[in-house]
């Protein structure tokens, strides 16, 4: 019974009669033995250690790889696989540890069928273009991040950022400071990727992996990691970014299935060259047709044999 006397004391012999034996192992402790003793049981969350299963995961890939790569530094000329998921880091940001920097937005490609999107493609289109310049309308990303900083600095002549899927050369002008701003701050950032050759589609692997990680590190009641007093994020309108510490909306609140974490290592694997291209999905099979009818894979577990 992991229960104070009030909590029990009317149930204890109520199961004594029915012939059950109880234990109390907090029996005669005060409150603050109590939840010491709990902590000292408990020990870390499991979102605690698939977060950091995360991170692991991450850490062997930029140490079998050539590492982190500098957004302004990246080209197309470089070898990018055809298809993956990204994870960019900010400069400043950090782990709650303090001594590992923390993912600020993971993202991918090419989810609706039939897409031909790359992940340079992606990317490209987040960096901005070869002269600084830049088009938040074709990324949200960017669109975020511009928003954030007009917000800190007091940019008055945006008032067109975020409206429209398309502007004329006037407006675009007016934008070009703003947009010149954020290909700098995101060019500062640095990002990892996964090569993940699937077909495009909503139930891919890329797919699956986005929403899971995305979930995870939110989680449930707030990111492990939470971000800095000084992130830019936190001058965003956006309240959902102030608090995930993610430039990212969508999925914040998708509860993750700790199955994410072992695709996401053999994606490594593959990344890494040490195991071959899976020829076919390896995420939890039918989990897309599984959220669709909202029903998690976590309890369908329960079933299972």
């Amino acid at each position: 019974m992991l229960a104070g006397e009030r909590y029990r004391e009317f149930l204890v012999p109520e199961l004594a009669e029915h012939g059950y034996a109880t234990d109390v192992p907090m029996r005669g402790l005060g409150i603050g033995r109590q939840l010491q003793w709990l902590s000292q049981q408990t020990g870390p969350s499991t979102t605690q250690k698939d977060v950091d299963r995360l991170y692991r995961a991450l850490r062997r890939l930029e140490k079998g790889s050539d590492g982190k790569r500098m957004m302004s530094a990246c080209t197309g000329q470089q070898p990018w696989p055809k298809g993956g998921i990204y994870f960019f880091f900010e400069p400043g940001e950090l782990r709650a540890n303090g001594s590992e920097s923390r993912v600020v937005r993971v993202g991918t490609h090419g989810v609706s069928r039939g897409s031909k999107a790359t992940l340079w493609n992606r990317l490209r289109t987040h960096r901005g273009t070869g002269d600084d310049c830049g088009n938040h309308r074709s990324s949200i990303f960017r669109l975020h991040v511009g928003a954030a900083l007009a917000n800190r600095d007091h940019r008055v002549t945006v008032a067109s950022w975020g409206h429209g899927q398309i502007a004329d050369a006037k407006t675009r002008r007016a934008e070009e400071e703003l947009e010149r701003a954020v290909s700098q701050h995101i060019g500062a950032m640095s990002v990892l990727w996964l090569s993940i050759g699937d077909e495009a589609g909503p139930a891919s692997d890329r797919a699956y992996l986005e929403r899971n990680l995305i979930g995870l590190l939110v989680g449930k009641f707030g990111p492990a990691d939470p971000p800095s007093k000084g992130w830019l994020g936190q001058f965003s309108p956006d309240e959902r970014i102030q608090r995930s510490g993610l430039w990212n909306l969508d999925f914040l609140k998708h509860p993750y299935s700790p199955d994410s974490i072992a695709v996401l290592d053999e994606y490594v694997s593959v990344t890494l060259g040490k195991t071959p291209q899976p020829l076919r999905s390896i995420a939890p099979r039918d989990w897309h047709n599984r959220e669709r009818h909202g029903t998690s894979s976590d309890q369908l577990l329960l079933f299972r044999g």
